[in-house]
């Protein structure tokens, strides 16, 4: 019987205490370190959040150059580089308000021209008498007339004129071209190519003898709507333009070798035709025997727009716009 007791061990249970350890359960909070968690802040730095803000930039963004420095810096090729952060409405706005004043100003000047003359009402005592009508042009015989860089031709045997025709008579040294055909009408003016179809004036109608007519305060308001269809057009013509630039400005950038995003090109081309624009309107205001060919101003217009694509920055080095 003591045997038993003895092998059965189970007088020697009090060990089981000292080989589990379990009075040793105070260690377990030493081991863990859970008394030393406030480290866990100092090895994450969340407290040095701050420096985050400063890597990232985002307190200091490059500013967008507003619309006067947007005129100046078209003018400067490395410029350009700032260009691209302009904001695309500012840029948009800057363009209209150029082309306003310089339209305006251009038309001012014409009519200061045609005051001087003897007015519009004995203009029109040179021309046959024309009548517009429906849509369609008619004119009792075909009217032409050159004056040293002017030529102005209107008839009703052409159905309509197109640029090629306004470039035939470029190439002679013409600046200011009208041709009226029975449909249409193209202007060329400031270098500018324009061209219009008699439907899309909502049904206007007129003759000879009405505009004479309306020589008086009525002639102010067919000079604003005149005025407000050509500064239409050369702001849809400007941006046209501007397109045209942009597929040779992605030409540029592989032949330069750079990933430039497609809507800085777009703002340069748009920006690289401010200069060109100004100034061939200032001179056309002036009274001075100075013109500028047509392929001068596109050539100086390119020349300006290559080094200008050339500044812009990579796609791995665009600005955050704000």
């Amino acid at each position: 019987m003591d045997n038993n007791e003895f092998n059965g061990g189970y007088q020697q249970t009090p060990n089981y205490q000292n080989n589990g350890g379990y009075q040793q359960a105070p260690n377990y909070q030493n081991n863990m370190g859970y008394q030393q968690a406030p480290n866990y802040q100092n090895n994450m730095g969340y407290q040095q959040a701050p420096n985050y803000q400063n890597n990232n930039g985002y307190q200091q963004p490059a500013k967008a150059p507003n619309i006067f420095k947007q005129f100046a810096f078209s003018f400067v090729p490395p410029k350009y580089k700032d260009l691209a952060r302009a904001k695309v409405g500012s840029m948009i706005w800057l363009i209209i308000l150029l082309v306003f004043l310089l339209t305006g100003f251009s038309f001012l000047s014409m009519l200061a021209g045609y005051v001087l003359t003897g007015g519009v009402s004995e203009m029109l005592d040179l021309f046959p008498y024309f009548e517009l009508s429906d849509g369609e042009f008619s004119i009792d015989e075909t009217f032409y007339v050159e004056e040293e860089d002017v030529v102005i031709y209107m008839t009703d045997e052409i159905d309509e004129f197109d640029y090629y025709d306004v470039q035939s008579l470029m190439d002679e040294g013409f600046t200011d071209i009208m041709l009226v055909g029975r449909y249409n009408i193209c202007l060329y003016e400031d270098y500018e190519y324009q061209e219009m179809y008699f439907d899309e004036f909502g049904g206007l109608s007129f003759t000879k003898d009405d505009l004479q007519k309306w020589t008086g305060p009525f002639i102010w308001v067919i000079m604003l709507i005149m005025y407000v269809i050509w500064f239409v057009l050369r702001v849809f013509w400007y941006f046209l333009c501007a397109g045209v630039y942009l597929l040779i400005g992605m030409l540029l950038a592989l032949i330069y070798g750079k990933k430039i995003d497609a809507g800085h090109i777009f703002k340069a081309a748009v920006f690289a035709k401010i200069p060109m624009f100004v100034l061939v309107s200032l001179f056309n205001m002036l009274p001075l025997e100075v013109s500028f060919p047509g392929f001068l101003r596109v050539l100086a217009t390119l020349i300006l727009f290559c080094f200008g694509v050339w500044f812009l920055p990579q796609k791995s080095q665009q600005y955050r716009q704000y």
